[in-house]
C-alpha cells in the first residue's frame, strides 16, 4: 500500500513538473524556482494568508492550464487527423454475372435456323369451290369412282371391290418435303393419306382446300 502511494505522488510530480515547463515556454518563467516554489507550498501551514500566497503565485492558476492544456492538445490531435475522401474507380463498373439467371436461361443453338417451306395458300375460285369439310382419301375415293357391283349387306367391301376402288399415287417430293400425288395432281399426306390440295404446275404451288 506504501508504494501505491509513493507511485502516486511520483506520477503527480513528474506531471506537475512536465505542466510547469510547458508554462515556463509559454509565459517565459523559470520552471525550476516554480517547482521550487510548489514543493515548499505542500509544506506549509493550512492557515497561511491566503491573499500572500496568490500574490506570489500570481500565474500558476494550475488547474485551469491543466484544463486548457488538454483541451489544445486534444483539439490539435482532432485537425491533424485529416479525412480522405474515399477515392472513385474510374472506367465503367464492372458487370456483375448472375450465375443463376444464366442457368435459368435456355441455352441457344449454334448455326443457322432451318429453313421452312412455307406453303403458299391460294383462295379457291368459284369455279373451283367444293365441299368445305375435308374428305379423306376412301371418301374421294368412294366418290369418285361408281362400282358396277353391289355393296354386301354387311356393308364390307370384298378384295375385288378394294382393288377396283385403289387409286395409283406415287412418292412426290416438294421443297424438300415428301407428299403422295395421283395422275390429277391431287396431292396427300403421307401418314394419314388425306387429301391437302392440288398442285399448281405452272405457278409451283399447292392449292389449299377449304
Amino acid at each position: 500500500m506504501v508504494n501505491m502511494i509513493k507511485d502516486i505522488e511520483s506520477t503527480i510530480i513528474n506531471h506537475v513538473e512536465s505542466i510547469i515547463h510547458t508554462l515556463s515556454k509559454k509565459y517565459n518563467f523559470d520552471s525550476s524556482e516554480a517547482i521550487n516554489f510548489i514543493s515548499n507550498y505542500s509544506n506549509i501551514n493550512e492557515n497561511t494568508n491566503s491573499e500572500q500566497f496568490n500574490e506570489k503565485v500570481g500565474i500558476f492558476s494550475v488547474v485551469d492550464e491543466i484544463s486548457q492544456i488538454s483541451n489544445n492538445s486534444r483539439h490539435e490531435a482532432d485537425d491533424n487527423v485529416s479525412v480522405e475522401p474515399e477515392k472513385k474507380k474510374r472506367g465503367r463498373p464492372r458487370k456483375m454475372n448472375n450465375d443463376t439467371n444464366d442457368q435459368d436461361k435456355p441455352k441457344k443453338k449454334r448455326g443457322r435456323p432451318k429453313k421452312e417451306n412455307k406453303v403458299t395458300i391460294v383462295t379457291d375460285t368459284e369455279d373451283e369451290k367444293e365441299e368445305k369439310y375435308q374428305k379423306t382419301t376412301d371418301e374421294i375415293i368412294s366418290s369418285s369412282i361408281t362400282s358396277s357391283e353391289p355393296i354386301s349387306s354387311n356393308d364390307e367391301l370384298d378384295e375385288e371391290n378394294l382393288s377396283d376402288l385403289e387409286i395409283d399415287v406415287e412418292n412426290w417430293t416438294w421443297k424438300g418435303d415428301k407428299y403422295l400425288r395421283d395422275t390429277k395432281g391431287n396431292v396427300y399426306c403421307v401418314n394419314t393419306h388425306e387429301k391437302m390440295g392440288i398442285y399448281d404446275q405452272e405457278r409451283d404451288i399447292i392449292i389449299i382446300k377449304n
